[in-house]
C-alpha cells in the first residue's frame, strides 16, 4: 500500500464519494499532513472519473495568511 492508502481506505472517504455533490473537510493543526491527505484524494478522484464530464473544485487556505482568505477570495478563484 502506497502512501495515504489509509486515507482511501478510511469508511468516511467512501461515504463522502457516495454523496453527489459532497463536501469533504479535513480540519488539523498545521504540519498534520492535509495538503497531502487532499492532493491523495484530488488524484484518486480525476484518475477513477468514469467521464470526462466529471469535475472537482478544491480549494486550499493558508493557515499563515489567514486575513486574505474570505468567501470573497475563495469564490474569485474558483471562478478564474
Amino acid at each position: 500500500q502506497g502512501t495515504g492508502q489509509w486515507f482511501l481506505n478510511a469508511p468516511e472517504f467512501a461515504r463522502w464519494l457516495g454523496v453527489p455533490k459532497g463536501t469533504l473537510f479535513c480540519p488539523g493543526i498545521p504540519g498534520a499532513g492535509k495538503t497531502m491527505v487532499a492532493v491523495i484524494a484530488i488524484n484518486h478522484l480525476l484518475n477513477s472519473a468514469q467521464s470526462s464530464s466529471v469535475r472537482a473544485t478544491y480549494v486550499y487556505y493558508n493557515y499563515k495568511t489567514q486575513e486574505e482568505q474570505d468567501a470573497s477570495s475563495m469564490l474569485a478563484a474558483i471562478v478564474k
